[in-house]
């Protein structure tokens, strides 16, 4: 999973840090943490590390049961609303750990202190650090995670950063083996995030420890020296990690003879000296902006060097799978992991084809058009970049301000790059959408040709309340839908369960930029390795690119899918094994081209087997043909109404249909 081993070590550290900052007896930080996650599916890898935390760590039993309590609680109340199609808001989520945490610690004091006031006050004050620094933590960790593929950071993120780095410090200040590694983790900390971020960052990191360094010390020095360390680092940034170096050592250098004497004292020197070395030795590098990204052949040359590790690891994944799968072959497991290692290896490989780019300084005359365009609507644009995409979609990158207005929108930039270029345009995901009188870092991409709208109408088996049928429609980003009904095998809580899991993973796999059939083979590997009776679930997908109107259908033992072009309709059938049965996943795909106004037309195999007769795929196309509405959403209740009324009004099996159509945006 993409960012998986990145996200497991920040959601360490953090629980390290928040579980070594008590304030006044109380862990707030740990129920605020634990809230700020409750969104991202990480609840049970937090209970592992948050409550041992306590346990081990600090040995604060009483504080563990408490929120141990708390977190029981809110995870409870959070899957309570899960299962009511109820969105929690991270907001609300730390409202609602709050409260909770206010009632478990009035029910614990009710009965045995006698000054409840105090109690209740000192509550509430945690209550309300509770919900707002789970905010604060779910913003900085979210910044940090998304860092790789961003090229600017927002004040708050880089304060809720900062604050997390600082509550880590102290929080290694606290353990026995503070005094061995506190040095080292406060110098490399600042290093990297200044060398990879810039000054700011750096300012806001060394700002925030030298605070906490602050209140456990009391000499000013320290905030000080590591608030102009992180401005020093990051001014030099740029000019590559041996600058960067070069101006850490020398400003702490500096500042010890001069201002700071506790820098000359060995454990620093140590720790110091720790921290230079642990930095030279890892892979990192600065955020480099549009008008370096493509620094010639110093750039080529490391890009090289990048791809031969790639490959590297790429090789090595393959011989380990094929070293694992000999040990055992007969055993689903084992085969599963050989099976995982070797789609490990050829994602790494597809990493590697794309880094062999072609790599060009020139401008050309479309770019000088918009930045001259831009200049002259009262921006000033220090860089501007075009680039065209896999699909022929047009990408710009630039930087610019406003030098009209304080705060506005990205719209007026837009129209401008689309009158220039004749095209239409939308600010790509993650983006900024205000521009202000400060440079920052813009993307726009094109806009897709087409766009898609689709509507499901659903049954459930008469006699169940869970339909064991689950449907997606989900935007993969750059243009690609993902629309699809898995089936799982009967009805009820363990069908649907299956379902929503195999439709869960396919959604997440392929927005972290799985192939298809990787996905596919990495989702059959899991089904075929689970504890319980071997699961399996009939799979019905098309991935979809709107750019082009090219859609890719795969089907896995599902029911036909229907195509609609006016009043001709097209059947996709499926004479293959649902996914989970078979150790390597046999699926059948085909290809098509759509155009403004047809529909794909999906259904479950309960809506065909309603039909009642061996031409029930024949007889659902003509229902399907003879439809004149336009809606997809009248158009999806048609279909469910007439197969119902074709079995009398009874539901033999759980009935879904999905329909979504395809228009052209510029009619």
């Amino acid at each position: 999973m993409k960012n998986r081993i990145k996200e497991m070590a920040i959601l360490m550290m953090g629980a390290i840090a928040v579980t070594g900052c008590p304030m006044y007896g109380l862990y707030p930080f740990v129920a605020a943490y634990f809230a700020a996650f409750t969104d991202k599916k990480l609840m049970r890898n937090l209970l592992v590390m948050l409550l041992p935390g306590l346990l081990v760590a600090r040995n604060e039993v009483d504080a563990a049961v408490k929120y141990g309590v708390c977190i029981l609680a809110v995870t409870a109340i959070y899957e309570a609303m899960k299962r009511s199609n109820f969105k929690i808001k991270i907001w609300g989520s730390g409202i609602i750990m709050g409260g909770v945490a206010w009632l478990v610690e009035m029910a614990g004091v009710a009965f045995i202190s006698p000054n409840l006031g105090w109690h209740a006050l000192m509550a509430l004050l945690e209550a309300i650090v509770i919900a707002s620094f789970a905010i604060i933590f779910n913003m900085g960790f979210d910044a940090v995670v998304t860092g790789r593929n961003r090229r600017f950071f927002e004040n708050r993120e880089m304060v809720a950063i900062g604050f997390l780095a600082g509550l880590f410090a102290y929080s290694i200040a606290e353990l026995e083996a503070g005094s061995f590694i506190l040095q080292p983790i406060i110098c490399l900390t600042i290093l990297i995030f200044a060398h990879i971020y810039g000054t700011g960052m750096g300012s806001v990191i060394g700002t925030s420890i030298g605070l906490v360094m602050l209140l456990r010390t009391g000499d000013m020095a320290y905030f000080g020296v590591f608030c102009l360390l992180g401005a020093v680092i990051g001014f030099f940034n740029k000019m590559g990690k041996l600058a960067s170096m070069a101006a850490y050592l020398l400003c702490l250098w500096f500042m010890g003879i001069t201002y700071a004497p506790f820098i000359t004292r060995s454990e620093w020197v140590f720790g110091i000296m720790l921290a230079a070395a642990i930095f030279m030795l890892i892979p990192i590098k600065f955020r480099w902006n549009v008008d370096n990204l493509y620094a010639g052949d110093e750039f080529e040359d490391r890009l090289k060097r990048g791809q031969a590790r790639v490959v590297e690891a790429a090789n090595m994944f393959r011989r380990l799978a094929g070293s694992i799968c000999r040990v055992n072959k007969g055993d689903d497991a084992v085969f599963a992991t050989g099976l995982q290692l070797s789609e490990a290896a050829c994602i790494l490989e597809k990493i590697s084809d794309s880094m062999i780019v072609d790599i060009t300084t020139d401008k050309s005359e479309e770019e000088l058009q918009i930045k001259t365009a831009l200049e002259r609507k009262g921006y000033a644009v220090k860089s501007l970049k075009l680039c065209i995409g896999e699909k022929g979609e047009t990408k710009i990158a630039t930087r610019l301000c406003s030098l009209i207005n304080n705060a506005e929108t990205v719209r007026e930039v837009i129209q401008v790059i689309s009158a220039v270029t004749g095209k239409n345009f939308r600010p790509s995901g993650g983006s900024r959408t205000i521009v202000g009188r400060e440079f920052s870092d813009y993307s726009f991409i094109e806009e897709p040709e087409f766009m898609m709208l689709y509507s499901t109408a659903s049954r459930t088996k008469d006699g169940e309340e869970i339909s064991g049928d689950s449907f997606t429609y989900t935007d993969l980003g750059e243009g690609d839908v993902l629309l699809g009904i898995v089936d799982g095998m009967g009805s009820g809580t363990v069908a649907g369960e299956e379902s929503e899991l195999v439709i869960e993973l396919l959604e997440e796999l392929l927005k972290a930029g799985f192939e298809k059939a990787s996905a596919l083979e990495l989702i059959n590997s899991m089904l075929i390795t689970r504890n319980d009776e071997r699961s399996l679930a009939a799979l019905d997908m098309a991935v979809g690119d709107l750019y082009t109107g090219r859609f890719e259908f795969v089907k896995l033992g599902a029911a036909a899918t229907f195509i609609k072009r006016n009043r001709w309709v097209e059947i996709l059938k499926s004479t293959n094994y649902p996914i989970g049965i078979l150790k390597k996943v046999d699926y059948e795909n085909t290809i098509k081209k759509l155009y403004d106004g047809d529909y794909i037309v999906m259904v479950s195999d309960g809506v065909l087997d309603a039909v009642g007769n061996a031409r029930s795929e024949e007889v659902l196309s003509s229902w399907i043909a003879e439809y004149e509405k336009k809606t997809p959403g009248d158009f999806a209740d048609y279909i469910l109404d007439k197969a119902i009324e074709a079995n009398n009004g009874v539901v033999k099996d759980d009935m879904t249909v999905l329909v979504a159509g395809v228009w052209a945006k510029n009619t």
